[in-house]
């Protein structure tokens, strides 16, 4: 019998008595055969089995003694030409100990590595916390860069986005070092300097304010200050704080003493969940429109039915003697809607399909921005600087190249489109708009707001962006060029949805709008790394960046990064050895748009696009 060589294992001495047997011939074998070569050569095992296809098999023996002997049997086989071993025999047991073994203080030293991580972090915290300046007002917690002029908070906000863009060059060198960057001082790319925004006071138009108690021990409607964790939280007047216009901070004196009259109603407390009044919601229009939008939530557990129609009564009765027409004359300003939302969840923000119930007036109100109307409700999203706003969609659309010869001829994807502020925004400019957008209430929204407009070139769709971004490709112009403008949550952009961008060769350009820049460096990696197996079509390189900044007073801004296609050494050797790299190709540009999302065609001709309805940063 021609039997595999191997060296031979010396016999484990752990208490069982089950050995497996290498040879090269078992991978045709069956139990059978196997059997019967053991008993061939007199080994006394009591068991045998096999996996199929498999070139060993076990063998189970009743002693050790018979253990050891069926082990000294097959070692003392003649040796093959290559003097080796015609058995390969191994404790399958005592191997399997000495695995678990290993996993054991594997499993220990890495406990004990996160223990000393977490250990390290929460030193770090400490250290950190000790040295941040200690809130001494409401001001402090709400508008922390309150007491700096505002050149100077300007100048603070560039240093912290210079770092960011910093971090992420060294994040995506480490994981792609053949990555080229542009930018100064190890920055991603070239950046130009903070847009400052055209109003610094007054310029929020939603806020959402809590209901609580308030140091002295009394109702309070206003933000919340301190931490509930350690029980030491309360919620503080709003009056002094600078970003909240004056008609709010009129209506949230105007439920504070709703709240405070109607004691069989207590306020929410969050670390028992009990309580019925939460928060309110306060979005308000420019001036010159002054309308008022009022939402108030509740926790409805334990209230009855006839206890909350109590309470909607109330409501309706307390808003109508206090915000009438002496209101109006007042402030200038009409309640043009009173709402209730029940929520009894645990977290602070209700789901977006959360149930909202009018009370009085009207579901929506109307806000203007470039020149259009949109309609919005209560749950809708809605960029709280108008006026900021404004100069961010004019940069974009400048970046995206509507404003170009030729952008008439281009057709814009506007992906997550919302409410279709991007895509109605830009419509003038381009020949047709695509709007994708996953929730069915924002798409009723857009088609309501293309027919107040009086814009008929615009489409939308309702689904998944990942989903539909290709389908909705395949129907357009093939050979044309698509520039996808993204403006996401502070998450960032799924991963889904990037990596569709990425796939589509039409998408020539993106700009990317970053309401939070620390979140989005996957999303950059995702679209910047080099072909791989898994990372098909060509990637996108950072042309240039711009800070926005939409929230003065506070450590937050905006971030616009520019990504063109092309341009790396991969790249140009793709479009030298193309055959359709002397043919001029077709004047037509599409625009891809995301309100998510948001792009633009080549950067030889920049087409146009309009900025993304932009998510609210805190």
């Amino acid at each position: 019998m021609e039997i595999a060589s191997a060296q031979p294992l010396e016999v484990s001495e752990a208490e069982t008595w089950e050995v497996g047997v290498f040879y090269h011939k078992a991978k045709w074998w069956n139990v059978s055969k196997a059997e019967a070569a053991m008993k061939e050569l007199n080994v006394p095992f009591a068991k045998c089995t096999k996996q199929k296809s498999k070139a060993f098999f076990n063998l189970i023996f009743n002693s050790l003694e018979e253990k050891e002997e069926g082990v000294r049997i097959l070692n003392s086989q003649a040796k093959g030409d290559n003097n080796k071993a015609q058995f390969r025999c191994k404790d399958i047991v005592g191997e399997k100990k000495a695995k678990a073994q290993r996993k054991r203080r594997q499993d220990e030293q890495w406990k004990e590595r996160r223990e000393t991580k977490k250990q390290k972090a929460e030193e770090e915290k400490a250290e950190n916390t000790e040295k941040k300046p200690v809130p001494t007002c409401i001001e402090d917690v709400v508008t922390p860069l309150w007491r700096l002029p505002y050149e100077e908070q300007l100048k603070q906000k560039e240093y912290d986005i210079s770092q960011i863009m910093v971090r992420w060059s060294r994040t995506i060198r480490k994981n792609h070092p053949e990555i080229k960057f542009t930018g100064n001082r190890g920055e991603l790319c070239p950046r130009d300097p903070i847009v400052p925004s055209p109003v610094q006071t007054s310029y929020r138009n939603k806020s959402v304010y809590a209901i609580g108690i308030n140091q002295q021990g009394e109702k309070e409607v206003g933000f919340s200050f301190g931490k509930y964790d350690n029980n030491t939280g309360t919620v503080e007047g709003v009056q002094n704080v600078s970003n909240i216009r004056a008609v709010d901070k009129t209506v949230v004196l105007v439920m504070r003493e709703f709240v405070r009259a109607h004691s069989q109603w207590d306020v929410y407390h969050k670390l028992t969940h009990t309580g019925v009044f939460r928060q309110i919601q306060v979005r308000s229009t420019e001036p010159e429109q002054g309308h008022i939008m009022l939402t108030v939530q509740v926790n409805d557990t334990g209230l009855e039915e006839q206890g909350m129609g109590e309470l909607k009564s109330k409501l309706v009765s307390h808003f109508a003697s206090h915000c009438g027409q002496a209101f109006t004359h007042t402030t200038g300003y009409s309640l043009v809607s009173l709402q209730l939302q029940r929520y009894s969840g645990i977290s602070n923000s209700a789901p977006y399909d959360c149930l909202v119930q009018v009370l009085s007036g009207s579901p929506y109100m109307d806000q203007q921005l470039c020149g259009l109307k949109f309609r919005i409700s209560s749950n809708s999203f809605f960029q709280v600087n108008t006026h900021a706003a404004a100069v961010l969609y004019s940069i974009i659309g400048e970046w995206a190249g509507a404003k170009l010869p030729g952008a008439k001829k281009q057709v814009v994807f506007d992906v997550c489109c919302g409410a279709g502020t991007i895509g109605l925004t830009v419509a003038k400019d381009v020949a047709q708009v695509v709007g994708l957008e996953v929730v069915g209430s924002a798409i009723s929204d857009a088609e309501h707001n293309a027919v107040t407009n009086g814009i008929k070139n615009v489409k939308f769709v309702c689904g998944k962006a990942e989903d539909l971004l290709r389908s909705e490709l395949t129907q357009a112009d093939q050979g044309v060029d698509i520039t996808a403008i993204v403006d996401p949550p502070r998450a960032g952009l799924h991963h889904l949805t990037a990596t569709a961008i990425r796939f589509c060769p039409q998408i020539k350009r993106v700009v990317y709008v970053a309401c939070d820049p620390k979140q989005i460096v996957n999303n950059l990696q995702r679209l910047m790394q080099p072909r791989k197996k898994h990372c098909k079509g060509e990637p996108f390189r950072a042309v240039k960046a711009v800070p926005v900044d939409l929230f003065p007073g506070t450590p937050h801004c905006e971030l616009v990064v520019l990504l063109e296609r092309g341009g790396s050494e991969e790249g140009e050797r793709e479009k030298e050895s193309s055959p359709a790299a002397a043919v001029e190709s077709p004047s037509v540009t599409p625009v891809f748009v995301t309100n998510t999302a948001d792009g633009n065609p080549t950067p030889a001709r920049e087409p146009g696009n309009e900025a993304a309805e932009m998510k609210e940063q805190s």
